[in-house]
């Protein structure tokens, strides 16, 4: 959300004329994407987890 603040406000700036060239900057957090790829993972190891469970529940 920061970045996107920031790049607003320059760009805001840029179209009143306070400042002379606008060139938005894109950060990329890693520790972010990181840990959003890991809880998608950990949402389908629990979901193979339940049905395997359910599936042997269902043994004798």
């Amino acid at each position: 959300m920061d970045t996107i603040t920031t790049i607003a406000v320059t760009y805001a700036l840029y179209q009143l004329g306070d400042i002379k060239f606008f060139l938005p900057s894109y950060g990329v957090d890693v520790g972010t994407v990181a840990g959003g790829v890991f809880l998608m993972a950990l949402k389908f190891v629990i979901e193979q987890a339940i049905l395997l469970q359910s599936e042997n529940d269902l043994t004798i």
